[in-house]
């Protein structure tokens, strides 16, 4: 019990910003993260490694949504959210390779036109505000989800996604 009772320690203090508590969390985090990906989940992660993961964990451990309530053990909390961070990478990445695939199946473009709507891509994305660019790029482009971007911004979902219709409708009018 007496380790459990250490790590409930270290992640309050690394909460509270102690840096000796964080390096220790990030230690465990790192052991856990390697030992779960292993080399089926690799050919999945496409790319992504593990030390990707156990940033993303420690990241949701030390600034995360749900602090550590107490029940269970403190190791099964750390495996969990280290364990749910996999996942979710996992899933991201499968989602981003299908959305690609089907796109690339769907249609067939010339290179010519490839860079001819990569150019007026790069142009639109540089019209853009800051604001706006940002949240195209993350929604559209890299796959995050509207729930983590409205997590992340404190935001209701439905006001991610009017800021998202609001810009693309920008961008629109701007090319008519």
């Amino acid at each position: 019990m007496g380790n459990d009772d250490h790590l409930r320690k270290q992640l309050e203090a690394a909460r509270r910003g102690d840096r000796e508590s964080v390096a220790e969390l990030d230690a465990l985090v790192r052991g856990i993260a390697r030992r779960l990906v292993d080399s089926r989940t690799e050919s999945i992660l496409r790319g992504v490694e593990w030390q990707d993961v156990a940033q993303e964990a420690l990241v949701r451990l030390v600034h995360g949504e749900a602090e550590y309530a107490g029940t269970g053990s403190a190791r099964g909390y750390v495996y969990r959210t280290v364990k749910t961070s996999l996942l979710q990478t996992i899933r991201g990445v499968k989602r981003r390779t299908a959305r690609n695939e089907a796109y690339s199946e769907s249609v067939e473009v010339p290179e010519d036109d490839r860079l001819v709507a990569k150019r007026a891509s790069e142009e639109i994305l540089a019209a853009m505000s800051d604001e706006c660019r940002e949240l195209v790029e993350r929604a559209l482009l890299f796959g995050v989800s509207f729930a983590e971007l409205a997590k992340e911004a404190g935001m209701a979902e439905s006001s991610i996604r009017s800021r998202l219709s609001r810009c693309l409708r920008r961008a629109r009018e701007r090319e008519l």
